[in-house]
């Protein structure tokens, strides 16, 4: 049984993970946020990255809300072995390792990481960035 001491402590570590997780530096530029999959997005910035923690089997998702109509690159930053699928309702679409798509400011996004079979990948990034191309005139709009 744990004690009030180990309790106390491993919320301290939980919340320090999280807190220094929230802002990336490459050292190519300047920080990238970097969001959890486990609270919704809404209105992020034009450069973003989303952490996933792959530790167990199974799917995690983050929904994702976008202010405006966009086109974004969405990039898989981490081993290849791990499946990216975007959905919205019944639509899914999935993400080889980068790929371009027009997404809507007024739908609701699930983006599905899944590690069914590999136990060596823990923190998993997502990286979307919004691409100054007018979301009109391209044609890959997703769904």
């Amino acid at each position: 049984m744990k004690t009030l001491r180990q309790i106390a402590l491993s919320i301290l570590v939980i919340g320090l993970t999280q807190a220094s997780s929230c802002y990336k530096n490459n050292g190519e530029g300047p920080d990238i946020p970097v969001l959890p999959y486990n609270q919704p997005i809404e209105n992020p910035p034009d450069e973003f990255l989303i952490v996933f923690n792959l530790s167990t089997p199974g799917d995690k998702v983050a929904e994702i809300t976008f202010a405006d109509n966009g086109v974004w690159e969405l990039e898989k930053r981490g081993d290849g072995k791990a499946n990216l699928f975007i959905k919205q309702n019944d639509s899914l679409k999935s993400i080889r390792s980068i790929d371009t798509i027009g997404l809507s400011g007024d739908l609701s996004y699930m983006v599905i990481m899944n590690n069914n079979n590999y136990d060596d990948i823990f923190n998993y990034f997502v990286g979307f960035r919004k691409l100054d191309i007018e979301y009109d005139d391209f044609e890959s709009k997703f769904p």
